[in-house]
């Protein structure tokens, strides 16, 4: 009987002996797991984030693009320069406008001109902020000049019905095949910007745009 007792006691401790080293492996094996999916874990956060170039570094890395001709450079400014005026112009001129649309619950109007042959759209939003107190204006512009980039299917002339000088500025680019080859349609844009200014009361921000077979000139305006 004793011996029997023993007997039982060896297989119960041989049992729970092997059951204690299976658990023994998994919670090894898991442990190894675990510690692996850390690494990786680790590894992706330790990755460096993508930088943003500074305007400085921009300017360092295509200085040898900059125009050295003093004629072409000269043409540029007096381009540009008048599409500064012409866009100050028709963001902040109320000649010749009709109201076509006035919303006061969001202090919207809606103004529409025609401008020779390009319908000029007006869109003026006012918002009202008395900490505002200010007599700065900042004007940033875009226009595109007379440019040959050889497209093989467009050659038809450019012609800006907005700024005379963009006819008189006449430059040549190398391009890409797709646009040479005539793969890519030609936009033209006459003019687009922003005019950005402080008043005693309120942030007027003013947005033009107008674009070749597109005839409308849109402006943007929002005041806050």
């Amino acid at each position: 009987m004793i011996l029997g007792r023993l007997q039982e006691n060896r297989i119960i401790k041989s049992l729970m002996l092997c059951f204690l080293q299976k658990n023994h492996t998994r919670n090894t094996k898991t442990k190894e797991k675990t510690k692996e999916q850390t690494k990786e874990i680790t590894k992706t956060k330790a990755k460096p984030k993508k930088r943003c170039y500074t305007p400085e570094e921009i300017h360092k890395q295509n200085k040898h693009l900059l125009c050295t001709n003093p004629n072409e450079i000269k043409n540029a400014e007096n381009f540009m320069n008048q599409a500064v005026t012409q866009l100050e112009h028709h963001a902040t001129n109320n000649d010749s406008y009709d109201v076509c649309k006035w919303t006061p619950l969001h202090f919207a109007t809606f103004y529409r001109k025609k401008h020779e042959d390009t319908i000029v759209q007006r869109i003026l939003f006012q918002y009202f902020h008395s900490n505002k107190i200010s007599e700065e204006r900042t004007i940033i512009v875009m226009d595109s000049p007379n440019i040959n980039d050889h497209n093989s299917k467009n050659k038809d002339s450019y012609k800006n019905p907005l700024i005379e000088n963009a006819n008189l500025f006449k430059t040549g680019i190398d391009s890409e095949d797709d646009i040479t080859n005539g793969q890519l349609e030609k936009k033209i844009l006459n003019i687009g910007g922003y005019l950005i200014e402080n008043t005693d009361w309120y942030t007027e921000f003013n947005y033009l745009e107008a674009v070749s077979d597109i005839q409308t000139l849109i402006t943007y305006s929002n005041n806050c």
